[in-house]
């Protein structure tokens, strides 16, 4: 699938797809999303949320140096969306 700079494609990961080596010369630049229901259920299961993560690991401190806002903490995972 050929894009112009700039674009993207988002697809489901059940849909079946592959990768090739980039044999250009040019950069090729990729960036994996995950999405999942915001819903605490969703976020305690997934073993990679930053809510599991932060449970995981009480210890570090992974926000000390960026002040999130209220919707900030949401976005990333740490706070509920109720």
């Amino acid at each position: 699938m050929q894009t112009r700079r700039g674009h993207i494609v988002i697809w489901d990961a059940g849909q079946a797809h592959c990768n090739f080596p980039n044999n250009s010369p040019k950069c090729r630049i990729y960036q994996f999303v995950r999405m999942m229901p915001a819903l605490k259920e969703c976020a305690v299961r997934d073993k990679h949320s930053p809510f599991a993560v932060v449970q995981k690991y009480p210890n570090v401190k992974f926000w000390e140096d960026v002040e999130l806002t209220p919707l900030g903490r949401k976005l990333v995972g740490l706070d509920p969306w109720d």
